[in-house]
């Protein structure tokens, strides 16, 4: 009677083998299927922003560090800088957000293993920034009577329409960025 016991465990071991087997590779696919965990730290975020925050930063030092340079210059420049940038961003931020648009879907690529696609949307942002960035320059010519219905002193209007005009051209440039 003991025989039969142990066959019976034997095949019962055997059986629970199999299903642990099968258990952890349904747990194994089901990992593979499901989407990443969420960042378990402050540390994780920050590696995730960090590209973010040294492009954004080093945007905000250099328009400090223009300002403080027109600040030595003259007056009239400092005077300028503020509506001429004021009207610059409001006219790029349009294309500056769909062009954003690029990370996201390289981000999404990435993510998901499909490599192979990033290069067909780079592309497709490159050739975005370019076509918008010739859109953008084209506001370069209007720089004159925009700034002339403002109604600023002279001085501090052809300054306006100077700055508008050279952020309307390099407009390619910062879309690219």
């Amino acid at each position: 009677s003991g025989r039969p016991v142990r066959a019976v465990a034997a095949r019962g071991n055997g059986m629970a083998d199999l299903n642990l087997d099968a258990a952890s590779q349904a747990a194994a696919q089901s990992a593979a299927n499901s989407p990443p965990s969420p960042p378990e730290s402050y540390g994780d975020i920050l590696r995730l922003a960090a590209p973010l925050i040294l492009s954004m930063t080093g945007v905000m030092i250099m328009q400090y560090l223009d300002a403080l340079f027109l600040a030595w210059y003259s007056e009239d420049s400092i005077a300028a800088i503020v509506p001429a940038s004021m009207a610059s961003y409001m006219i790029q931020s349009v294309f500056l957000g769909a062009a954003g648009y690029v990370s996201t879907f390289v981000a999404q690529y990435v993510g998901a293993g499909r490599p192979d696609r990033v290069g067909a949307v780079l592309w497709q942002g490159v050739y975005f920034s370019i076509l918008a960035g010739i859109a953008l320059a084209f506001f370069s010519v209007f720089a004159g009577p925009l700034f002339d219905l403002v109604g600023h002193d002279i001085s501090v209007r052809k300054q306006e329409a100077a700055f508008f005009r050279i952020m309307c051209l390099g407009s390619p440039l910062i879309l690219l960025g």
